[in-house]
């Protein structure tokens, strides 16, 4: 059974580079982390490409505001 990669799907991904590539990337994310998918779905079918971004710290949503802009 293949498994159905959705968006809001959330993986724990390693986010390490490769040796010699290091310095292209920030240093906070050099390790393992949770990912939420945010690629479309119909996306996510189609291709083995996966848009995601890493999720650093856990907030409460209801402590958001609206902006009036």
């Amino acid at each position: 059974m293949s498994q159905s990669i959705q968006r809001g799907d959330v993986y724990l991904v390693d986010f390490d580079p490769p040796k010699g590539e290091e310095y292209k990337v920030g240093s906070k994310i050099l390790k393992r982390r949770p990912a939420v998918i945010i690629s479309h779905n119909a996306i996510n079918r189609a291709t083995r490409v996966r848009q995601l971004n890493a999720i650093f710290q856990f907030f409460d949503p209801s402590t958001l505001t609206k902006s009036n802009t």
